[in-house]
């Protein structure tokens, strides 16, 4: 109930922030006369501040355009008033936005119009949206060609951090890439380049890497032929112009997939609940697909020699296995706990080159985060597999040699948790109705206190 009374509360806060701009002696207005948009002119200073203290309070609203609409108009008027036509075309932009999303579309392109009449930046891309929004997939695809192919890339090295105008390039072809994808119109080779397209425009966006790691995991997934796949052209300039086979496509796209998949997570972790596991399930198992597609590729396959070279199951499993250690100096510690039970379930992995990096991994979230690892990898070196055992072991040792607290830790650690087994199996007769810690369990009741968590699953998960 209190919601739209708090909206109208604060436009009158913004109405006062208006009236002190239009007071202030750098207006072009006389102090006698009443402002008009035509004798308004307020500094970009004033505006700038208005536009910095205006748009968090926007995101603070409720999503609704019961409630964000009168706000957008409100302020759409008040930029008019202050002669910033700019800032007011933006705003129909944002209105034809808040009504597509909520199917208000005669509303939506009412706004559009308004906007293109204002020549708002961007505002073809919001009408290719509302045409998607309304099935209209193939005139939506038409009008982001438009926009696509007024872009120029900027291809210079040492290029600058992304502006707010190369951002917006870079949404117009993730955008692009993924509506091709979703219509199949367009040939895979064309979609790849669309999404490096994104990328080159926006290097550091986690969102680009993310979606073209997708697209690549969806290729190797499929399992098509080249004509189906690629167009009988690749992706990747070394394989142009040749017959690209099902195993040897697949080789390259579990390739490309691991690294893009790493580049969106160095760059960010909004998507690190779906690059991660997936990344790392890949990178575990990439010594099992690739000798499985090495099997499958034809011995009389055309190829150069370098071709052959780069994509020996072995070779690759090295490229793979560099990005990966790469990624483990890199990444921080916290994103590798998110999957830190997956890392530990797979200690037992028979690779050497992929063990070694594994082993590094645990160890660098056992030591980061002794309390959430520990309960992890206690588990395991309790296990009745030789190998699992011996290894959990032998990541503990090497633990407590490379940190000096973790020595400590570990030995108090590993004492609760034996005692602690000991509770959970002790026999209680049937007539017992009430045991005692000070009397049946001395030893874990003198333990205490300890600054060690109890395993539960609050504790150990990420947030």
């Amino acid at each position: 109930r209190a919601s739209p009374f708090v909206v109208k509360l604060r436009m009158l806060r913004e109405l006062e922030q208006v009236y002190e701009i239009l007071r202030q002696p750098s207006s072009t207005s006389s102090a006698n006369s009443a402002p008009t948009p035509a004798t308004t002119q307020a500094p970009n200073s004033s505006i700038n501040q208005l536009l910095v203290e205006w748009e968090p309070r926007l995101k603070l609203t409720q999503q609704s355009f019961r409630l964000r609409d009168p706000i957008l108009n409100y302020r759409r008027v008040c930029f008019e008033f202050l002669g910033k036509k700019k800032e007011a075309a933006k705003l129909w932009t944002s209105i034809a936005k808040t009504a597509r999303k909520a199917g208000q579309f005669q509303t939506a392109a009412s706004a559009i119009v308004q906007a293109s009449f204002n020549q708002a930046p961007n505002y073809n891309f919001e009408r290719a949206k509302l045409l998607w929004d309304q099935n209209y997939n193939h005139e939506a695809l038409m009008e982001l060609q438009k926009i696509k192919f007024s872009i120029t890339i900027d291809t210079t090295k040492n290029a600058p951090a992304a502006s707010e105008e190369e951002v917006s390039r870079a949404k117009i072809f993730l955008l692009l890439g993924k509506w091709m994808e979703h219509t199949g119109q367009k040939q895979s080779h064309e979609i790849i380049q669309t999404y490096q397209k994104a990328i080159s425009h926006h290097p550091k966006w986690e969102k680009g890497y993310f979606a073209l790691a997708k697209y690549f995991d969806k290729l190797m997934q499929a399992q098509r032929t080249p004509a189906q796949d690629m167009g009988g052209a690749s992706a990747l300039p070394t394989m142009k112009g040749r017959t690209v086979t099902a195993p040897r496509l697949n080789k390259l796209c579990l390739k490309q997939a691991i690294e893009n998949y790493g580049n969106s997570l160095t760059y960010g972790h909004q998507y690190i609940y779906q690059s991660l596991p997936r990344m790392l399930t890949l990178w575990l198992d990439s010594p099992i697909i690739l000798k499985e597609l090495d099997e499958r590729q034809p011995s009389s396959t055309a190829a150069t020699h370098e071709e052959k070279t780069q994509l020996h199951p072995q070779n690759l499993l090295k490229t793979i296995c560099t990005e990966m250690a790469r990624l483990e100096k890199t990444l921080p510690a916290y994103q590798w706990l998110t999957c830190f039970p997956q890392l530990i379930s797979r200690i037992c992995h028979t690779n050497k080159s992929v063990y070694e990096i594994l082993e590094r991994l645990i160890l660098k979230v056992l030591i980061t985060y002794p309390q959430q690892g520990f309960w992890s990898i206690v588990a395991v070196s309790a296990s009745t597999f030789q190998t699992r055992q011996s290894r959990a072991d032998d990541i503990l040792r090497q633990s407590k040699i490379r940190c000096e607290p973790m020595k400590e830790f570990l030995d108090k650690a590993t004492c609760l948790c034996q005692h602690l087994l000991k509770l959970c199996n002790k026999d209680v007769a049937k007539e017992v109705k009430r045991i005692s810690l000070s009397k049946d369990f001395r030893v874990l009741n003198r333990m205490t206190p300890l600054n060690i968590i109890i395993p539960i699953q609050s504790a150990l998960t990420v947030s």
